[in-house]
């Protein structure tokens, strides 16, 4: 055998002893899958590794598994080593403390990465004598983070010479001083955030840490120096990126400055609490490039001298943080400032010339937006020639752009100038020479028209997003936009803009992927046909005046459209059938049209991306849905106002719909029972149909209700008293046939804040649970049988606004207690925006109002009338200071008017009618000057009608039924009875009395002595009329009998009913 041969025979045998070392099993070794099957017994988590096992089956066939395929492991794709193990919450904790033993990892000799935190793990043990550096040489990458590893139990880390990346976060034990001498030699980035170590200790000399490149010390413990801290750490030659956010700097005081760590570029202190002297310690850091402060709390004037040295810094990012505006001066020093963000931080006042802000000449990226920034911009900002993004948002800015030293910043790529006082010309000439603009939003602004030509005028720039908006009307569009090839998305909305729909934007803007155009004067009929555009995703042109049909190829049209909003217009016709080839659509709102006809069939089969759709105020009849339905994705369906007639079938099952609005259509018969089935619905309103019978106990199920509108409807029955959804905000209910009472029925709903019950056929008294409704702002109970008492158990609701109780057979005394404030005047959040029935129906004024949004906020009111209350009105209710309707007429109420009243000083409605009121009417009420209705007819008031202005605009009617009341607008002039009327009609006492008591007790009585000697002396002379008498008084005696032993063995003996 030759020389070539014995080497090919060699190396054979090599390779055989090779694998046979290291044997594979289907990919993974079987030395490292034998030692991660021993680890499974130590990471015994019962929802983790489960597929860490022996053997696998696949197809009947029972093979042994592998491991490189296993959850949480990691191989080298060639020579499928396991480089990495994931092992992150797998421990089952338990109250034993516990250890893991360094040789179970031995066998991963590869190993780079290796996580093991959230585990509490109290430490790593090695063998006694065991020297494990040559079998660790390539973990890189521990992560021990959220253990319960202490200062005694970090001694491993030694026979891990190669560690790059080192995560001790959240091992709250390790406190104090840290031994770490000859350790972690190529350490390059060291995470000890939340743990208490104040000191490191590393000799002179020694190269611990020396390689560090980043070090992340966030929200450590409350009284540790961090200063201090970092300096014990020794030389840090390479350190780069420092992290000390979540920290409180203010505690400790140090004027020790950081010269260990001469190369740092970046510090980040986001979320801290800092005092200006503390920055000094920073001084040394000459070479800081990156310095964020966002959310950060700085105790102490900020002054120019505070930041003194940082001659390189290039990014200053202090967003969230509470500044004063003198802050600007500190940055005329930072001449290679390039990056400048103080967003939201309080800055105030103007922006001077004399401050540094203008010094910056190297600044590319100025945002200063939602500040209380005021005033014109100064000249001095035109001299910021690099600059390319500025955000001047949400501020009081004023002044005309076209004349700003915005002009002269031509470098200018995106500029933001919304929610100021802005003016700007609609042609935006003033910055046709800004070749760079790429981004431009002003909304909220005043547009004028400047009366410039572009005929001539080509705008050099070529934008990629407009959005503008605010105060104009114009001819046209802007003429620029002709020119605009590059647009990727377009808003422009509340301008007004009229002509026809710019088909040329979406021709020319092949990148075109968002146009919105809502609420402006656009008009015409649509036409889409032999175009197709699909680049577009989202298509508003809501609030126009577009007419006529929907193109019948509007789907063909725009195929990639995922939000289209076509609602407020005068379409009519039917809903296109090709609107079904939009299966990326996931929002439709064609409300408010002149729709009319079926949904179409396509629609519910091709629209399976469709999240929310939007069909109401339109004239739509049939079946809502019938044929295919695939829109499972379904979240918001909202149909009101149209002419269904038939109510869906219960394929909404395989929805998880959460919004289903319904009402004011055609809908007649049962409530479905298969509704209740839809756990996931949080709003339902069906008012307003000819539903009737009883409301399903299935709607029980509904867990998740916020808001449910069942009023308007026939519905007939009590309410079910399991219904009773823990986070129901609003029930509606009004305006049907419900009997029984409420003792049960919503007993656990204790977040309700509107509860209208109105006008239904409830019997009963007040239920108890409604002291346990703390957020009740609304409450309807008007209109029922309702009776008993009306307990102090609404004294409890500190946050109710609108109470009306009328029309029932309630009695007792008005409670004293009763407090009422507007939703406006209160610390909470009122009815959340995502429930949209926030409307509520309440007499005022002699009229019946619905109040909603801003207004519903602001109104106050309590309605006791048509009900049998009695005694005195409570003077405490002079007290409802912000209340605007009270209305206490019909009822029993006796004694004077309250003065106290005067202090309603809100009060625009005041009706205390039809009661037994007695003496004069308060001047007090003279001073209400909001009040514009006000009676007090048919009482026993008495005396001269107040003079005042606000009572000379009341009429003659508020008035009448008062025999002893006199002055305008009556006709009877207080000079009949002299210049002061008592106050109790009967007083018998006193010289001054109206009546003489003697003599109207003596005519009374002659006259019933009269009138019963008349009546004997005819029955005596006419025996006709004495039997007719007899007769009839007997008659009552029987009746009366008969009556009475009825009623008394139903009270006694009362029948009983059969389950």
């Amino acid at each position: 055998m030759d020389f070539k041969g014995m080497l090919y025979l060699v190396l054979l045998v090599m390779l055989v002893i090779v694998l046979s070392e290291f044997k594979c099993s289907n990919g993974c070794l079987d030395h490292e899958r034998n030692a991660l099957l021993q680890l499974r017994t130590v990471f015994d988590s019962p929802d983790n590794l489960l597929d860490w096992v022996e053997e696998s089956k696949h197809n009947n066939t029972t093979s042994e598994s592998d491991c490189c395929k296993w959850n949480r492991v990691f191989c080298d794709n060639t020579t499928k080593n396991v480089i990495k193990l994931d092992l992150d919450g797998t421990k089952n904790w338990g109250l034993e403390k516990w250890y893991l033993n360094l040789t179970m990892l031995l066998p991963f000799a590869k190993l780079q990465t290796l996580d093991l935190s959230y585990n509490s793990l109290e430490g790593i043990v090695t063998d006694k004598g065991f020297d494990s550096r040559s079998r660790f040489t390539n973990l890189e990458r521990l992560c021990l983070s959220n253990n319960n590893f202490n200062n005694n139990t970090l001694s491993f880390l030694k026979a891990l010479p190669s560690l790059k990346t080192l995560s001790l976060l959240y091992n709250i034990a390790l406190q104090g001083t840290l031994d770490i001498q000859d350790t972690l030699l190529n350490l390059e980035v060291f995470d000890i955030s939340g743990t208490s170590i104040e000191e490191f200790v590393i000799p002179k000399g020694d190269k611990s840490l020396s390689k560090l490149k980043t070090l992340f010390m966030w929200n450590m413990a409350p009284n540790t120096d961090k200063i201090k801290l970092l300096q014990s750490m020794g030389s840090l030659p390479f350190l780069n990126t420092l992290y000390l956010g979540h920290n409180n700097f203010s505690e400790t005081a140090t004027t020790t400055k950081l010269s260990n760590i001469p190369k740092l570029e970046e510090l980040i202190l986001d979320n801290s609490e800092i005092h200006t002297s503390t920055l000094h310690s920073f001084d040394a850091l000459s070479s800081l490039k990156n310095l964020s402060m966002v959310v950060s709390i700085i105790h102490g004037q900020l002054n120019a001298q505070d930041l003194p040295n940082f001659k390189k810094l290039e990014a200053l990012n202090m967003t969230y943080s509470a500044l004063n505006s003198k802050f600007l001066q500190s940055i005329q020093d930072m001449d290679a400032l390039k990056v400048l963000s103080l967003r939201n931080s309080r800055l105030h006042g103007s922006l001077s010339e004399s401050q540094g802000l203008c010094d910056s000449r190297h600044l590319q990226v100025l945002d200063l937006s939602d500040n209380y920034l005021e005033g014109t911009l100064p000249s001095c900002l035109a001299s910021l020639a690099s600059l390319q993004t500025l955000d001047l948002s949400n501020n009081q800015f004023t002044g005309d752009i076209a004349k700003s030293p915005i002009t002269s910043l031509m470098l200018i790529e995106n500029l933001y100038l919304s929610n100021n006082h802005f003016k700007i010309p609609v042609s935006f000439g003033a910055l046709y020479n800004h070749s760079k603009l790429k981004i431009f939003e002003a909304e909220d602004i005043l547009i004028y028209d400047d009366d410039l030509d572009p005929q001539y005028l080509f705008p050099k720039f070529q934008l990629n997003i407009i959005r503008l908006s605010g105060h104009g009307r114009f001819t046209a569009i802007p003429k620029f936009l002709y020119r605009q090839m590059d647009l990727e998305a377009l808003y422009i909305k509340d301008v007004h803009f009229q002509g026809e729909f710019p088909y040329y934007l979406l021709e020319k803007n092949t990148k075109l992927n968002e146009l919105v155009l809502g609420n402006n004067s656009l008009s015409g009929i649509l036409d889409f046909s032999n175009r197709s555009y699909s680049h577009l995703k989202i298509l508003d042109i809501s609030n126009n005046s577009f007419y006529g049909e929907i193109p019948l190829h509007f789907g063909t049209s725009f195929p990639s459209l995922t939000n289209l909003n076509m609602s407020s217009n005068q379409f009519n016709g039917r809903i296109p059938s090709s609107f079904g080839d939009m299966s990326l659509l996931d929002t439709l709102d064609l409300s408010n049209n002149k729709l009319f006809g079926k949904i179409p069939k396509q629609l519910a089969a091709g629209c399976v991306a469709l999240y929310i759709l939007t069909l109401s105020h339109n004239r739509l009849e049939g079946e809502i849905f019938g044929g295919d339905f695939n829109l499972t994705g379904l979240k918001e369906l909202r149909m009101a106002g149209n002419n269904f007639s038939e109510m869906m079938s219960n394929i909404l099952y395989s929805t998880s719909l959460s919004v289903l609005d319904i009402s004011d259509n055609n809908l007649s018969g049962p409530l479905p029972a298969w509704m209740g089935n839809m756990t996931s619905l949080w709003d339902l309103n069906m008012s307003k149909n000819r539903l009737e019978g009883p409301i399903p106990v299935g709607f029980c199920q509904f867990e998740n209700l916020r808001a449910l509108d069942l009023s308007e409807n026939n519905i007939s029955g009590s309410i079910p008293s399991c219904f009773s959804p823990l986070p129901i905000q609003v029930v509606r209910l009004s305006k049907n046939k419900l009997q029984g009472t409420l003792k049960h029925a919503l007993s656990d709903s204790n977040a309700i804040m509107l509860l209208d019950l109105s006008n239904n056929q409830l019997t009963g008294s007040m239920p108890n649970w409604l002291n346990s409704l703390s957020t009740l702002n609304f409450l309807l109970l008007n209109n029922n049988h309702l009776g008993g008492e009306l307990s102090t158990q609404l004294c409890q609701l500190e946050t109710l606004s609108l109470i009306n109780l009328s029309h029932n057979y309630l009695y007792g005394i008005v409670p004293d207690c009763l407090r009422i404030t507007s939703v406006e005047e209160q610390q909470y959040t009122p009815i959340g925006e995502d429930v949209t029935m926030n409307h509520v129906e309440f007499p005022t004024k002699r009229m019946s109002y619905n109040y909603q949004g801003e207004i519903l906020n602001m109104m106050s009111g309590i309605d006791l009338s048509c009900n049998n209350f009695f005694g005195e009105i409570p003077p405490q209710l002079g007290s409802l200071s912000s209340i605007h309707a009270l209305n206490l007429s019909h009822n029993n109420l006796s004694g004077p008017i309250p003065s106290s009243f005067g202090n309603l000083k809100k009060v625009e409605s005041l009706d205390l009618s039809d009661n037994l009121l007695i003496g004069k009417i308060p001047p007090e009420l003279g001073g209400l000057f909001s009040l514009s209705v006000f009676t007090v007819a048919n009482n026993n008031l008495s005396g001269e009608i107040p003079t005042t202005t606000q009572f000379t605009t009341f009429n003659e009617s508020n008035f009448l039924g008062n025999p002893l009341l006199c002055g305008t607008p009556l006709p009877k002039r207080c000079n009949h009875i002299g210049p002061e009327l008592p106050g109790n009609l009967l007083d018998d006492g006193g010289e001054d009395s109206f009546i003489d008591m003697e003599c109207f007790y003596a005519s009374l009585g002659a006259t019933y002595i009269t009138v019963l000697l008349g009546l004997v002396v005819v029955l005596m002379i006419n025996p006709y009329w004495r039997r007719w008498w007899f007769y009839h008084v007997e008659k009552w005696i029987t009746s009366s009998y008969y009556f009475v032993v009825d009623n008394m063995h139903k009270i006694f003996f009362p029948r009983k009913v059969s389950p």
